[in-house]
């Protein structure tokens, strides 16, 4: 059994990352501003302070951490704090490296739409450069910081697309107008979607921990235009689509740039951690749909 780490795991993905490996056998700490529970660590990487309990014990760090990239307009301020909340965190982990003599893995997420966009319907793998929009820059970085963990310890970072479950991230968001039977595809609607069930990312998390699996990857169990998955969902909700397509321009008056994520797509390929051994679960939309919402 290993002792983890896992900044940002008060949010969506580390809570279901805390329950997974606890139910396991597993010990995790939860480094957090605002401590509340035994497992809890103080830091503030902002002041370069943190609380040093059990931190001699640390075997895998996990990195969460950043503010939500589709909670806001990209102002210049929210694009500052999407970028710092990230670099910064992971830069004063390791700053903070000497405090872990016993760490053995250094696990962390960045983002799938780090590619740009315009590439069609070609299949794009980890080798594929980054793209030159913002959020593409900031994975850039954000995978840049990670990378000063490889010198020393087994280092991989998995490449998030759209994380599927019924109250949390961007489901309940897509879900919400389709129950109020106001649901339609935006844009085109020709645009892919990656997605990944939120049971299938936890193994995934499992799977590379335990076989020291390092590297970076695509996380993709499946990808369906983004006309698929709204019909897919009402159906699965239960709920008429009879509305026509957001027009782009309104997404964009809405949104901003941030809508460029929502209007945009890339078609992404996951071959490289299936290489290594690991199975989806759900890898079809209707039956991934139907679980989280039986």
């Amino acid at each position: 059994m290993k002792t983890i780490l896992i900044t940002g795991g008060t949010g969506f993905i580390g809570t279901h990352l805390t329950k997974h490996f606890q139910d396991n056998g597993h010990t995790v700490y939860l480094l957090t501003r605002k401590p509340r529970r035994s497992n809890h660590i103080f830091w503030s990487p902002l002041k370069k302070k943190i609380q040093g309990k059990n931190l001699n014990d640390i075997e895998i760090i996990i990195n969460l951490a950043g503010e939500g990239i589709a909670n806001k307009r990209w102002t210049l301020k929210r694009k500052n704090e999407i970028l710092k909340s990230r670099v910064d965190c992971i830069n004063f982990l390791h700053l903070l490296t000497d405090n872990f003599p016993k760490l053995e893995h250094f696990v962390t997420v960045s983002g799938i739409d780090c590619y740009g966009f315009g590439h069609g319907t070609n299949i794009l793998t980890e080798a594929e450069p980054y793209g030159t929009n913002f959020i593409s820059k900031v994975v850039q970085e954000w995978e840049s910081a990670s990378r000063q963990f490889e010198d020393q310890y087994r280092t991989t970072i998995l490449r998030l697309p759209i994380v599927l479950d019924a109250k949390k991230g961007a489901l309940p968001k897509m879900a919400a107008p389709i129950k109020k039977w106001i649901g339609a595809p935006v844009g085109t609607g020709i645009q892919p979607m990656n997605w990944v069930h939120i049971d299938d990312l936890t193994a995934i998390f499992s799977h590379v921990i335990e076989n020291s699996i390092t590297g970076t990857f695509n996380i993709v169990a499946g990808t369906n235009t983004n006309q698929e998955f709204t019909q897919v969902l009402a159906k699965t909700l239960k709920k008429p689509l009879f509305l026509p397509n957001v027009p782009s321009f309104v997404m964009k008056l809405i949104l901003g740039e941030l809508s460029e994520l929502l209007l945009n797509g890339n078609y992404v390929s996951g071959e490289k951690l299936k290489q290594t051994g690991f199975n989806y679960q759900f890898s079809n939309l209707e039956k991934a749909l139907q679980d989280i919402y039986q």
